[in-house]
């Protein structure tokens, strides 16, 4: 499953003119492997540098970040939260990546889009985006309605 590249939001309490876009991709990984790592690649495309630190990552998937081992259920929601003893900038241009091992608890294996939201103190408001996932299977509407 290759996820297609989302661009741009206007962080909230931010000048019209002030963009920040952090774009997200994925590895291609197969959806009938039970087991597998997923690299989550960030590329900052806009003029500012972007505070990575305490930035949430959020997706759902039938599996679970696998620190050592199985659990129940057939979707979890998994938060990653990048906690940096300091500020983490990504400089306009760079790219930062993150891997994770995931495991299934059903094959094929189903994830949603992905959700970046950086820390407050990031681009002086909270701000979000999502990496649209269409050529995947994703889970539908339905189960994704507990997540707020």
């Amino acid at each position: 499953m290759q996820a297609p590249v989302y661009r741009g939001f206007s962080p909230p309490g931010t000048a019209e003119d002030y963009t920040t876009t952090v774009s997200i991709h994925t590895n291609t990984f197969d959806v009938n492997s039970g087991y597998q790592k997923i690299i989550l690649t960030f590329i900052n495309e806009s003029d500012q540098p972007v505070d990575m630190n305490h930035a949430a990552i959020i997706f759902m998937a039938s599996g679970h970040i696998d620190p050592w081992g199985n659990r129940g259920g057939t979707l979890d929601t998994n938060d990653i939260i990048i906690n940096n003893s300091d500020a983490l900038l990504l400089q306009p241009g760079e790219r930062g990546t993150l891997s994770l091992s995931l495991a299934a608890t059903q094959v094929p294996v189903k994830m949603s889009a992905i959700t970046l939201t950086l820390a407050p103190s990031s681009t002086e408001g909270a701000a979000s985006e999502t990496i649209s996932d269409e050529d995947s299977p994703v889970i539908p509407a339905t189960d994704t309605a507990c997540r707020a």
